[in-house]
C-alpha cells in the first residue's frame, strides 16, 4: 500500500479558476446595482400621461339625445361614473385572485432539464481509516459533459389544507368586492338623485332669473343717470342704488349655485364638467310622495341588506377561517412525491428511472409559536365580530335620522310652498301698484326679487324631501334594478323608475352576488371555529 498521491497542482489552478469566475460574477453584480438610481419622470412621459387620461375619459364619456330624467341619470351614472368603474374592477381582480387561490391547492409539479460539463474529471480515490493508506486507485462514475432532466410531482397534505382555507377566504373576498361595489352604486346613485333635484330647480330659477336680473341692472343704471343729473338726493339715490346692488348679488348668487348644481351632476355621470345639456323637468313642480312602509320593515332589511354589514360578516369569516389555518399548521405534514428521471451519464447502468416517495414532518417552531397565533387570530375575529355590531348601530341610527329628516323636510316643503304662494302675490300686488304709480321702482322689484327666492326655496326644498328620500334607501342598502345585461340607457332608466315604485310599496331586494363569486361559495358559517 502506497500514500494517496497529491493532486494540489491541478486543483489549486481549478480553484483559482472558479475564484476567479466568481469574483467577476460578483463584481459585475455590484457594478449593475450601483447603476440603478432614481429616475424622475419626464415631461414627455408626463405629456403622453395627460393625452393618455384625457382620451380615455372623451372615450367614455355619454351622448345625451335629449333632455336629462333623473332616472336616466342614475342609469348614466351607474355605467359611467369612475368611482362605480374601479369598484367593478376591483371585484374583477378579486375574481382573478380566486382563480389564483383555487390552483394553489393543485399538487406542485416541476421539470428540470440541464447540462453540466467540468474541465477535469470528477474522480476520487479512498483511503483505509484504520492505517491511512489509500485503498483503491483514482477513479471516476461521472461522464465529464452529461445531460439530465426530471419530471416531478410534490403533494403537501398540510399545504393543500392552508390552501384550502385560504381560497375559502379568497372567495368571501370577491363578495366583499361585490359589496363594497354595490356600496359605491348606492353613493353614485343617491349622489345623482341631490345634484339631479338641484340642477332642476337651479335650471328652472335661471329661467326667471335672467330676466328679473336684466330689469334690476336697467334700474340701477337709470338710478346712476338720475344721481348724476343731480334729479335725485345723493344719498336717496346711494341708498337705492346699494338696495339694487344686494337684489344683483343676490340674483347672482341663485344663478351660480344653479349652475354649479348642473356641473356636479355632469361630473357625477361622466360628462364633462363644461358640457351643456338639460334637463327633463315636469311642467309642474310635483309634490313630495309619502314613504309607505314602517322604520321597523326599514330597520329589519337594512340589517340585512346594507353592504358594510355583509362585508363585516364576510370579514368575520375571513377571519374565523384564519383561526382554522393556525391550528391546522399544529398538524404533522405529510408529504408525497413522485417523479420521472434521465440522466445521461454513460457510466450509470439505468439511465431513465421512476421514483416514488412519502415523508412526515413535523414544525417543531409551531408548537411554541402556534398558540400565539391562534390566540391573535381569535382577537382578530372577535374585532371583526365587535367592529359588526358596531356598525349595525350606527346603520339603525343613520337609518332613523334619514326617516326623520325625510318627515321634516316634508314639513319645511309645505311651509315653503305657502312662503312661495304669498311671496308672488305679494310680488304681482306690488307690480300692479307700481304700474299705477302707487308704489316706487325699489319696492316693486324687492318684491319680485324676494318672489323669486321664495320660488327658489321651494324647488330647493322639493329636492331635499327627494335627497332624504334616497337616503334612507342608502342606508337600507336597496339596490337599483338596471334591468338585463346590456340594456340601452332607456331600459336601465325604466327599470330604476320602476325599482323606486317598489320601494315605496316596501318590495326591496338586495342585489344576487356575482355569478362568477357564487359557485365558489358554500353558504353562510357560523364564525365560531368550536374549538
Amino acid at each position: 500500500m502506497r500514500a494517496p498521491p497529491r493532486h494540489g497542482g491541478d486543483g489549486a489552478r481549478s480553484r483559482a479558476r472558479v475564484c476567479a469566475l466568481v469574483s467577476g460574477l460578483a463584481a459585475a453584480a455590484a457594478l449593475a446595482g450601483c447603476a440603478v438610481e432614481p429616475r424622475p419622470l419626464t415631461p414627455e412621459e408626463t405629456s403622453l400621461r395627460v393625452e393618455t387620461d384625457l382620451a380615455r375619459l372623451a372615450a367614455n364619456r355619454p351622448e345625451l339625445d335629449g333632455p336629462l330624467t333623473l332616472h336616466g341619470a342614475m342609469a348614466l351614472a351607474l355605467a359611467h361614473n369612475l368611482d362605480a368603474r374601479v369598484e367593478a374592477m376591483a371585484r374583477d381582480v378579486a375574481m382573478h385572485g380566486l382563480a389564483v387561490a383555487r390552483r394553489g391547492m393543485a399538487p406542485g409539479l416541476a421539470a428540470r432539464y440541464g447540462i453540466e460539463s467540468r474541465s477535469n474529471e470528477r474522480a476520487s480515490s479512498s483511503r483505509s481509516v484504520r492505517t491511512g493508506l489509500e485503498s483503491l486507485s483514482a477513479s471516476t462514475s461521472t461522464d465529464r459533459h452529461r445531460r439530465s432532466g426530471q419530471l416531478a410531482a410534490v403533494w403537501h397534505a398540510l399545504d393543500f389544507g392552508v390552501s384550502w382555507y385560504g381560497a375559502r377566504q379568497q372567495s368571501d373576498r370577491v363578495l366583499i368586492a361585490h359589496e363594497r361595489r354595490r356600496r359605491a352604486a348606492h353613493e353614485v346613485s343617491a349622489s345623482v338623485r341631490r345634484a339631479w333635484w338641484r340642477a332642476a330647480a337651479g335650471e328652472r330659477a335661471l329661467t326667471r332669473l335672467e330676466p328679473l336680473l336684466a330689469r334690476v341692472r336697467g334700474a340701477l343704471a337709470a338710478s346712476e343717470r338720475l344721481a348724476s343729473d343731480q334729479m335725485q338726493s345723493p344719498i336717496e339715490a346711494l341708498y337705492y342704488q346699494r338696495a339694487l346692488l344686494e337684489a344683483v348679488d343676490e340674483l347672482e348668487r341663485q344663478r351660480r349655485e344653479s349652475r354649479l348644481a348642473k356641473i356636479e351632476l355632469a361630473t357625477l355621470i361622466g360628462m364633462a364638467p363644461d358640457a351643456d345639456y338639460s334637463l327633463a323637468l315636469p311642467g309642474a313642480v310635483p309634490g313630495p310622495r309619502p314613504l309607505s312602509v314602517s322604520v321597523d320593515e326599514l330597520a329589519a332589511l337594512a340589517l340585512a341588506h346594507r353592504p358594510e354589514l355583509r362585508e363585516g360578516q364576510l370579514d368575520a369569516r375571513i377571519r374565523a377561517a384564519e383561526v382554522k389555518k393556525a391550528m391546522l399548521r399544529l398538524l404533522p405534514g405529510l408529504e408525497l412525491n413522485a417523479g420521472a428521471h434521465h440522466d445521461a451519464n454513460s457510466f450509470l447502468v439505468n439511465n431513465d428511472w421512476l421514483s416514488l416517495g412519502a415523508a412526515v414532518s413535523v414544525n417543531l417552531t409551531e408548537l411554541f409559536t402556534a398558540p400565539a397565533s391562534i390566540a391573535a387570530a381569535r382577537a382578530e375575529r372577535d374585532l371583526s365580530v365587535a367592529r359588526r355590531e358596531a356598525l349595525s348601530m350606527a346603520v339603525l341610527s343613520q337609518l332613523y335620522i334619514a326617516v326623520a329628516e325625510f318627515e321634516e323636510s316634508r314639513t319645511r316643503h309645505a311651509t315653503a310652498e305657502r312662503i312661495a304662494d304669498v311671496a308672488q302675490r305679494l310680488a304681482e300686488a306690488l307690480r300692479s301698484g307700481g304700474a299705477l304709480g302707487a308704489v316706487d321702482r325699489l319696492r316693486w322689484i324687492r318684491g319680485e326679487v324676494d318672489a323669486q327666492r321664495a320660488l327658489l326655496a321651494r324647488d330647493l326644498s322639493l329636492a331635499g324631501v327627494e335627497d332624504s328620500f334616497g337616503r334612507i334607501f342608502l342606508a337600507v342598502g336597496a339596490d337599483l334594478r338596471e334591468g338585463a345585461a346590456g340594456a340601452d340607457m332607456a331600459d336601465a332608466a325604466a327599470a330604476i323608475a320602476a325599482t323606486e315604485e317598489a320601494w315605496r310599496r316596501g318590495e326591496i331586494d338586495p342585489a344576487p352576488p356575482p355569478g362568477g363569486a357564487g359557485k365558489y361559495t358554500t353558504g353562510v358559517e357560523e364564525v365560531t371555529d368550536g374549538m
